[in-house]
């Protein structure tokens, strides 16, 4: 099938990272492409691929109006697909709530699959889906059973990707992503930096440290007098900054361990925006010895203690995974979509 017409859809101003890899394979399939999201989203978009698509900014603020305006769009678009980049939250069961456009089929990316069996307006927008994705190959064998068909799509891949950071002789290990407790077991940060005091050694941490729980770690940082062993940024990081300091990076940090409250649903239900950056520009992850599981998909070395994780740092220890191959994943992504289109 060729010339689709499809409309991305993200209500959010986050998850803007999983649509760089979505955009790519749909524009290599050669198709009518319209981008309905937040004008912050697209910053978390590589700009490579912007080029040639259609993109309607839609407004942040939440509710119902905002909801009718993407839906009136939608409705009118004649697309082929819609595609949900966040198939979960209140805007989009707003959307699921209303008529579906004729003619169009909706493909959504679950992004907790928790929540497919414990949220009734999650349970309602999975059966207005015609396809579901989930964006690590791991999560497929955990979909709970829907009669719906499902796949994975993988980061798209990196290779063009370059970095003139001079690091000035440290090996940095870079902390993806906004500063949340919830999220990533920031303590054990705290101890392992302690431990490296005296080492040729750096902590970025790759989000926006003004929000949520940034300032308050920030505040520990200062406090225990680690200041000069920490990169911080003060705002949003864009895509082609956020890609340069990853780049440069030696190693990759999830700070997901048996301490996180959620740290098993990593395994089962959800995945880290690390693990899908370590697949893209082929980085090698320091993981706690509870995600061992994750050993087949992606490039781990393991510890258990932090001086097990110092250890492999200062002998500049690393592991190597099969780089992405993009016709082969755009394959994989068009098939899909193309078998949802034409059922």
């Amino acid at each position: 099938m060729t010339n689709r017409k499809i409309a991305i859809v993200e209500f959010n101003t986050w998850h803007g990272e999983c649509l760089t890899p979505q955009i790519a394979y749909l524009k290599a399939h050669g198709d009518d492409i319209t981008l309905i999201c937040p004008r912050r989203t697209t910053s978390a978009i590589d700009k490579s691929v912007l080029d040639g698509i259609d993109i309607i900014i839609c407004p942040e603020k939440k509710g119902m109006a905002n909801v009718w305006h993407v839906w009136r769009l939608l409705r009118r678009g004649g697309y082929d697909a819609i595609i949900l980049n966040t198939a979960q939250g209140s805007e989009c069961l707003k959307l699921c709530l209303l008529p579906k456009p004729r003619r169009s089929v909706i493909v959504g990316t679950i992004h907790n699959l928790k929540k497919l069996t414990h949220s009734f307006g999650q349970r309602h927008v999975v059966r207005r889906l015609d396809g579901i994705l989930v964006i690590a190959p791991y999560l497929v064998p955990h979909i709970p059973p829907t009669g719906i068909p499902t796949a994975y799509y993988s980061p798209l891949p990196a290779a063009t990707a370059t970095s003139q950071i001079d690091k000035g002789g440290d090996r940095w290990i870079v902390v993806p992503g906004n500063v949340e407790f919830k999220r990533r077991n920031y303590s054990s940060l705290i101890d392992i930096a302690k431990a490296a005091k005296g080492r040729a050694v750096k902590f970025i941490v790759l989000g926006n440290s003004q929000k949520a729980d940034g300032p308050e770690f920030r505040k520990t940082v200062c406090e225990a007098g680690l200041d000069e062993m920490f990169i911080f940024f003060d705002s949003f990081v864009d895509s082609e900054t956020f890609d340069a300091h990853v780049v440069a990076a030696d190693y990759l940090l999830p700070l997901i361990d048996d301490k996180l409250p959620s740290g098993a649903d990593y395994l089962t239900n959800k995945t880290s925006g690390t693990f899908s950056l370590a697949a893209r520009f082929g980085k090698t992850m320091l993981c706690h010895k509870t995600l061992t599981p994750l050993a087949p998909f992606y490039p781990c070395v393991f510890y258990d203690t932090t001086e097990d994780l110092l250890s492999a740092v200062e002998l500049g220890k690393q592991t190597t995974a099969k780089p992405l191959d993009f016709n082969e994943e755009a394959e994989r992504y068009n098939t899909f979509i193309d078998n949802i289109i034409s059922k």
